[in-house]
């Protein structure tokens, strides 16, 4: 640590005076509604006098024992007057200024910090004051006699340092009306009450001071905790240098090498070294979380001090059925803040590993939202455990550390990375559909009880020709002109619709729309700062969110990005934004931190990725080798069946399923079937129960939205120790690509086959047709981009299920003719050299072969 701590005047003021409830009927304006605000700081400063100073910065640093607090911000304004200063904080509004009679407390509190910086700052400069000395609050004798000659100066310029006046400006975002309410404040009152506050916030600081040390003190005796696999030392020696040069790493590590353990404690050791301050374990899976929480768990065992907590996300931690962030529907998100502190403090000075459990634990204690303590709670800690949503999702990611350019030193080590290519596309892609427009039209015309002759004017809404029975006369007011807004984006929508005709268009831009469709979110921001109740609320946020991720993301159109529009099944109109190319906005996200590392067992080819996630394919890269011996496991790939589309049908189904009635035939056991959709798992599936295979093995199979539980049941029953008396072979019938194609874990004989039927590629459809045809208009082969990749990685992810220890035995079986040309075996990774291909009873014999040896 430097010495000092840094915070600023906003982030002091919002977290130790924070009061209240939780509301998520107030709108959030991240997007329009901060432009908005800045114009309109802009404007009222540029209206002011030669005597108003803009965005004046200050910064004061209060000494401790341990270390100095530094407190900064910038003032909005500060007028010179002849008898004295004013601090001018101006807060830019939805709401009604008129209606407003006392200022937020939060911003009084936050124009008051910057009253008593400046206010030290001048009686400093004017030798009344010397520097703050707060780690002793006992006066020397000197000081004390300079109290009193100052006491005595009496004159008309010291009386200027004896008070401030603080003054906040609200300003209507839309009409520009302004109300300023002022308060008068003495230097005394200020000092002591500024005192307190940092004090108090002193307290957490200290806090995490000592556990740092007690962090740092304890990586220095930290050992890696087993003896090193083959290529674990060269993986966790290239994940250390990495971060320690502060470079990105992509590691492509087969199962078996260790990579967890070797990434968190690569990372660990530049943690205690101090050349980071927090390292984010990224996923895309809840299982993946399981095992870094794991592998801390075998560092802590060995002595190693540190702080987690696992994130999950808001709708599954939630108290209530369905999240409702609302003081009137939760008991927990009424008066969240006003009980936070007190439960925050007491969970970071007992735990150390803050999972899931722990947090709920202490949120129904306390009776505070779940979810929002553990992003405080994250603040405390040094590793924090959470999805790829968290610091890549513009929608969701941690503003606390990321908003408004804010970066740090933080590892992001992101797991399973080659799910962040089509992760990263959702993120940063957006959609409208025309017909939810006319629908969230219709709900405010309806339970506002606007009629369409009514909208012409506010005053004809005042004069009683709009009328609602229990909404305010402001709010109807604001809706009528909502709904107009809403027309013009719908007009807009229709213009669009008539480019489209069956199929799909493409658009150079939708400028209009974006202008039309920002002016209705003026209107929305403005009708959740007035309140209103409708029967039909969660509808009218689900569309509001919505608008605002449109807006956000055509804020980050450019060439990586196709903007078309299709109809759907059922003939609606949608105009989408989608990112093709994400590697600008995830490298945008990756600079935030100093180094971050993406790893897989099969993100290949590595330049694919390499461009793909960051843009730069010179990035620093290492491929380890599998530690396994190849004796351990047999590959083979029958050539006599396809799943191709125009061989698909009942007789190539028939030689497809005594491929795989075949290959399990040949040892009993347990096997996973993976198949390129449900419709030829169930087509497959009725063919081995009329030929009575159901009755030799037990099958089960994956079924579409399986809840937890029944995701559970069904790796359950590949536990051999729970089924030893079963002497039947166990098949799990899967789709490919699917939950249980990746990140499950079935050790030994818990799983000894997996038989892979087809190459994996996406279905045919219009978005992977665009991202075809974009990779195509740029010289490359876009079926490789869209289908071929996409589809071999599942196949590679399925195939790993198989050989997870140096004590697995198993068969990788790979159906499909097509695995046979240079076009898939390019991309098969380097141990695959030894691939038996042949027809159904030449792969059977090597499989007989491979367990007979066995």
């Amino acid at each position: 640590m430097d010495g000092n701590v840094k915070i600023s005047v906003r982030n002091l003021v919002e977290f130790m005076l924070r009061y209240g409830d939780i509301d998520n009927s107030s709108g959030t304006g991240d997007v329009n509604a901060m432009l908005e605000g800045a114009r309109i700081h802009r404007k009222i400063q540029n209206s002011m006098g030669s005597n108003y100073s803009s965005e004046v910065p200050l910064k004061l640093s209060i000494p401790y024992e341990e270390f100095d607090i530094v407190v900064d911000g910038r003032a909005d304004g500060i007028i010179k007057n002849d008898d004295g200063f004013v601090i001018d904080e101006i807060k830019g509004i939805y709401k009604d200024v008129k209606r407003i009679e006392e200022p937020e407390l939060l911003h009084i509190a936050q124009a008051k910090c910057y009253g008593y910086i400046y206010l030290h700052k001048l009686r400093v400069e004017a030798g009344i004051e010397e520097e703050i000395k707060y780690e002793n609050d006992e006066k020397s004798d000197d000081e004390k006699v300079d109290e009193e000659l100052n006491k005595e100066v009496d004159n008309d310029e010291n009386n200027k340092y004896k008070q401030i006046d603080v003054q906040i400006t609200y300003c209507n975002i839309e009409t520009e009306e302004i109300k300023r309410i002022k308060r008068t404040f003495g230097y005394t009152e200020l000092k002591e009450w500024f005192k307190a506050l940092v004090d108090e916030y002193y307290i957490w600081e200290r806090e995490k001071y000592y556990h740092h040390i007690d962090m740092c003190k304890s990586v220095e005796n930290l050992r890696f905790p087993f003896e090193y696999r083959k290529g674990q030392k060269e993986l966790a020696i290239n994940v250390y240098k990495a971060i320690n040069m502060e470079k990105n790493l992509f590691a492509l590590a087969p199962t078996g090498v260790g990579k967890t353990i070797a990434m968190v404690y690569s990372a660990v050791q530049n943690l205690g070294r101090e050349r980071a301050e927090k390292i984010f374990y990224l996923t895309a899976k809840t299982i993946t979380r399981t095992v870094a929480n794991d592998a801390y768990a075998i560092l802590r065992k060995n002595g190693l001090n540190i702080k987690t907590v696992t994130l999950t996300a808001k709708e599954k931690i939630c108290v209530l059925e369905k999240t409702n962030c609302n003081p009137d529907m939760c008991e927990y998100a009424k008066g969240h803040f006003d009980r936070i502190n007190d439960v925050l403090f007491e969970i970071i000075t007992n735990e150390d590993v803050i999972t899931r459990e722990v947090i709920e634990e202490y949120a129904f204690k306390y009776k505070v939202c779940p979810f929002e303590l553990s992003l405080d709670v994250s603040n405390f800690v040094d590793g924090i455990i959470c999805d790829y949503n968290y610091v890549y999702d513009p929608q969701a990611s941690l503003k606390r550390y990321f908003a408004n350019g804010q970066s740090g030193a933080y590892i992001f080590l992101v797991d399973e990375a080659h799910n962040l290519v089509e992760r990263g596309r959702k993120m940063y892609s957006a959609s409208l559909k025309k017909e939810d427009v006319l629908e969230i039209k219709n709900i405010i015309e309806d339970e506002f009880g606007i009629k369409k002759s009514n909208l012409k004017t506010k005053e004809n809404s005042k004069e009683g020709n709009v009328s609602s029975n229990y909404n305010s006369e402001e709010a109807v007011v604001i809706a009528s002109k909502l709904v107009k807004k809403l027309e013009s984006v719908n007009k807009e929508l229709l213009k669009l619709r008539k480019e489209c005709d069956d199929g799909l268009v493409y658009y150079e831009n939708v400028g209009n729309l974006y202008l039309k469709m920002i002016k209705a979110q003026n209107e929305f921001e403005a009708l959740l700062a007035e309140g209103f109740d409708i029967e039909s609320k969660d509808k009218f946020l689900e569309f509001y969110f919505n608008l605002i991720s449109f807006i956000k993301i055509h804020e980050l159109v450019d060439d990586n990005y196709e903007i078309y529009g299709e109809l759907d099944y059922y003939n609606n109109f949608i105009v989408n934004l989608y990112c093709i190319n994400p590697s600008t906005n995830l490298k945008a996200c990756t600079e935030k931190g100093i180094s971050t590392v993406f790893f897989s067992a099969t993100m290949l080819p590595i330049n694919h990725y390499k461009e793909l996630l960051t843009g730069d394919v010179n990035e620093y890269a290492v491929y380890i080798d599998s530690p396994f011996a190849k004796d351990n496991r047999c590959i083979v790939c029958d050539t006599s069946v396809s799943s191709k589309y125009t061989r698909r049908g009942e007789n190539e189904y028939k030689n497809i399923y005594s491929s795989i009635r075949n290959i399990i035939e040949c040892k009993n056991g347990n096997y996973m079937v993976f198949f390129p959709s449900y419709k030829m798992l169930e087509n497959i599936k009725d063919i081995m129960e009329e030929d009575g295979f159901d009755e030799m093995v037990n099958i089960v199979c994956q079924k579409s939205n399986m809840t937890e539980e029944e995701k559970e049941e069904f790796l359950a029953r590949f536990d051999v120790s729970k089924h030893q008396s079963d002497t039947k072979s166990l098949v799990g019938l899967c789709v490919l690509g699917g939950i249980f194609s990746e990140g499950i874990d079935l050790t030994e004989e818990s799983l000894i086959g997996s038989i892979i039927v087809g190459t994996g590629l996406p279905q045919v459809c219009d978005e992977r047709n665009v991202i075809k045809e974009y990779f195509d208009s740029k010289g490359r082969d876009g079926f490789d981009f869209a289908y071929k990749i996409p589809g071999m990685n599942k196949v590679l992810q399925a195939a790993g299920r198989v050989i997870r220890t140096d004590t697995d035995r198993g068969v990788i079986a790979l159906l499909d003719d097509r695995f046979n040309t240079w076009q898939y075996k390019q991309f098969f990774p380097r141990e695959w050299d030894d691939v038996y291909f042949g027809n159904t009873n030449d792969i059977v014999n090597k499989i007989k072969e491979f367990w007979k040896e066995m």
